[in-house]
């Protein structure tokens, strides 16, 4: 059993790291469960309780931050209401009409659309998307260190 439980932890964090950079594949829940998975059924738990803790809040800031980094990302760039509104309608457009790139894509051309609709001129405009980007960008690398974590937190149980 512990090989087959080595081997579905090592894929469940394969498929994981795909989802970090593909929208709609559950990557850093995935790479949670691996380690869950790792630790109850090496009955660590009681021994690694806090880092288990410690990792779930993790988890769930960086689920939580590809929206909010984009959004904080598009207001640090000067975004009005009308872009930040603009972003979040791009969010749900893009992501039930062009999936799966309209996912990534919705939220920056919602932006610029928001910004264009509230007056502002194109290039600003440009500008408030770039601070989207930048801020997805800084989500996505979160999330890569969020999983860096989580392996190598299984990997010391492994060799423990």
């Amino acid at each position: 059993m512990g090989i087959t439980i080595t081997v579905v932890v090592f894929v469940l964090f394969a498929i994981a790291l795909i989802g970090i950079f593909i929208p709609f594949i559950p990557g850093l829940v995935l790479a949670w469960l691996g380690y869950v998975l790792y630790v109850f059924t090496t009955h660590a738990v009681v021994e690694n309780m806090l880092l288990l803790v410690l990792l779930t809040i993790a988890t769930i800031v960086a689920l939580l931050s590809d929206t909010i980094f984009s959004l904080v990302g598009a207001k640090a760039y000067n975004s009005g209401r009308y872009g930040i509104i603009g972003g979040i309608i791009g969010f749900f457009v893009g992501t039930f009409m062009f999936f799966p790139f309209g996912t990534i894509l919705g939220p920056f051309v919602g932006v610029y659309v928001g910004e264009i609709a509230s007056g502002k001129d194109s290039k600003l405009a440009l500008k408030s998307m770039w601070g989207a980007v930048i801020g997805f960008l800084i989500s996505m690398g979160l999330k890569l260190l969020v999983w860096l974590f989580l392996l190598f937190a299984t990997l010391y149980l492994m060799i423990l």
